[in-house]
């Protein structure tokens, strides 16, 4: 059972999640954002890679090489500042990217949402980390809950069951992070309400003011 929790730890550390939930949204067969350019599915998730894993991910690599944290998995709340700060700057630096480059911005509205809901988190688990080891395993997937939520709500023939496997996955996270005794249950419920309930509110404001345009 404990190999089984901290496998299930390792697929769903928080640098893969985001690259989960635009694998689903990207490649679905339904989704025609893409359906004359192809190339530009693969160009978008090479980048995400880059900036939401590759990057952050060698970094906290570089930052326990030289002793800024004591474990890659960052078991002490103190670890945590860096990598969170980390996070927040790349995420910003994709939405400048994105920004900049799509010069006529027209790129789907959740290619711009998803660094913003990267960085605003990051800095709202920063905040938590100063009262709490708040979970950011279970964080990141209550923003693919929540993200998942609403894209299925503006794109009806987005597959629901895609948010069903969400939320199953979810479940067991959680259940992993608790079995390997990483987190106590409020530290695990915790991260999940706030990364879900954040991620809800970013993603309907973006949703809501891009359709009023």
């Amino acid at each position: 059972m404990r190999y089984f929790s901290q496998t299930l730890s390792w697929l769903f550390l928080p640098l893969f999640v985001p690259i989960y939930v635009l694998l689903l949204i990207l490649f679905d067969p339904s989704n025609l954002d893409f359906y004359f350019n192809p190339d530009a599915r693969w160009a978008l998730l090479k980048m995400f890679l880059i900036f939401f894993t590759f990057a952050p991910g060698l970094t906290m690599i570089f930052m326990r090489r030289y002793q800024l944290i004591q474990t890659i998995e960052m078991d002490d709340r103190k670890d945590r500042f860096g990598p969170l700060f980390i996070v927040a700057l790349y995420s910003s630096a994709a939405f400048g990217l994105f920004y900049v480059k799509d010069e006529m911005h027209l790129l789907p509205i959740y290619i711009y949402l998803l660094p913003i809901i990267g960085l605003v988190n990051a800095l709202v688990f920063f905040g938590f980390n100063f009262w709490i080891k708040i979970s950011l395993h279970s964080g990141t997937m209550g923003m693919a809950v929540g993200f998942l939520f609403v894209h299925a709500y503006q794109y009806s023939f987005f597959p629901k069951i895609y948010l069903i496997w969400a939320i199953l996955a979810s479940g067991l996270v959680i259940g992993a992070r608790l079995q390997l005794r990483k987190h106590t249950s409020l530290e695990s419920y915790l991260g999940w309400l706030v990364g879900f309930g954040a991620t809800i509110i970013l993603s309907s404001l973006g949703y809501t003011l891009i359709n009023s345009i």
